[in-house]
């Protein structure tokens, strides 16, 4: 038996004339973790069309959340609906949770900086994390 990962994405050349498909990832049954894994880290180290696609998507979804939080902290949170307002109270906690944990490794005073105050969430009844 043989496992194989089919690759449904492809790559564009560099001058984004041509297209070619990835390559299949072909292995033992019992290494599929290793080599489902392989095949993703493959995805981000050639670039491919549909990694790059996600981290465009992923990127535009942050600055989306950040401008959201803007018009929260400039008081006009109410156009937003609770689960929208969860989500960006999500993103903004898991933010400065990462620039907290940057500054107790590096000890570096501008990570604390790009904190944003959570304080402007109190008046809605989120769910918030530890």
């Amino acid at each position: 038996m043989i496992y194989i990962f089919r690759q449904d994405d492809f790559l564009l050349s560099s001058d984004e004339k041509n297209i070619s498909r990835m390559t299949n990832v072909y292995g033992r049954p019992a290494d599929k973790l290793y080599i489902d894994s392989y095949a993703g880290s493959q995805k981000k180290e050639k670039k491919s069309y549909k990694w790059i696609n996600s981290e465009v998507e992923n990127a535009n979804r942050k600055r989306k959340l950040a401008q959201m939080y803007n018009q929260i902290a400039k008081g006009k949170g109410q156009k937003y609906s609770l689960e929208e307002i969860q989500q960006i109270y999500d993103y903004i906690h898991s933010e400065n949770s990462k620039y907290r944990a940057m500054y107790k490794e590096n000890k570096y005073e501008e990570y604390l900086t790009k904190q944003r105050d959570e304080t402007v969430f109190e008046k809605f009844n989120l769910k918030k994390e530890g």
